[in-house]
C-alpha cells in the first residue's frame, strides 16, 4: 500500500489495522527476499497515544543478531525506523518491498561494526568477571549469572548468523549447480538435434 502526500509523492504504508505479528508475515517475507531473514517479530497491534497523535510499533529481530524497530502513524505511514536502537532515514520508498530492501542494506552495511561492538562487549564481560573476587554477595552472583546468560545469548546469535550465512552460501552454490545442469541438458539436446539434422542431410 502507499499514501499520497501533499507534495504528490507516494509513500509506502502498512495496514494500520493489522500491524501485528500475523499481519506482518508478508513484510517479513519481503525482508527475507531482500536478504534480511527475520528470526522473530514483536508487534501487539496496540496503539500508543501521546497527546493528539497515535502510533504503533513493531520490533524485528534478525538472524544476524541485529534488530530494527518500525513505528507507524495513524495512516500506516512509517514515522520512525531504528536500526539497533539508532534512528535512521528512509529514502521515501513508495512500496513496502523497497522499505525491506533499504532495511536489508542498512543491516548489511552495519554488520561488521555490529559484530565488532558485540565482540568488545563480550570481551569486557569476560575480563570483569575474571577480576572479581571468588567470595561475592548473592546479589552479585545473580547479576553475574544474568550477565552470563546475556553473553550466551549473544554468542548463540553470532553462531546462528554464521549458520545462516553458510546456509545461504550453500543454497547459492546449489542453485548455480542446478543452472549449470540445466544448461548442460539444453546443450546436449541441441547437439543431438544438430547431429540428427546432419544425418538427414547426408553430411
Amino acid at each position: 500500500m502507499s499514501l499520497n502526500s501533499q507534495n504528490n509523492k507516494n509513500y509506502a504504508t502498512f495496514d494500520v489495522d493489522n500491524f501485528s505479528e500475523a499481519g506482518l508475515q508478508k513484510f517479513m517475507a519481503m525482508l527475507a527476499k531482500a536478504g534480511a531473514p527475520v528470526a522473530s517479530v514483536t508487534a501487539s497491534n496496540r496503539a500508543i497515544v501521546k497527546g493528539l497523535t497515535s502510533s504503533k510499533k513493531a520490533d524485528f529481530y534478525f538472524n544476524n543478531g541485529q534488530r530494527a524497530m518500525i513505528r507507524i502513524g495513524a495512516a500506516g505511514d512509517i514515522v520512525i525506523l531504528e536500526i539497533n536502537g539508532k534512528a535512521v532515514p528512509l529514502k521515501s520508498p513508495d512500496t513496502l518491498q523497497k522499505v525491506a530492501e533499504e532495511i536489508a542494506d542498512y543491516l548489511k552495511r552495519g554488520q561488521p561494526a555490529f559484530d565488532k561492538s558485540l565482540f568488545k562487549k563480550l570481551k569486557s564481560v569476560r575480563v570483569e568477571t575474571a577480576l572479581r573476587p571468588a567470595s561475592v554477595p548473592l546479589s552479585k552472583k545473580i547479576a553475574e549469572a544474568k550477565t552470563g546468560l546475556a553473553e550466551s545469548i549473544a554468542q548463540e546469535q553470532l553462531a546462528l548468523a554464521e549458520i545462516e550465512r553458510q546456509k545461504q552460501a550453500a543454497a547459492d552454490a546449489e542453485n548455480q549447480l542446478k543452472q549449470r545442469k540445466t544448461e548442460y541438458s539444453l546443450s546436449a539436446a541441441r547437439t543431438r538435434q544438430l547431429k540428427d539434422e546432419l544425418k538427414l542431410l547426408g553430411a
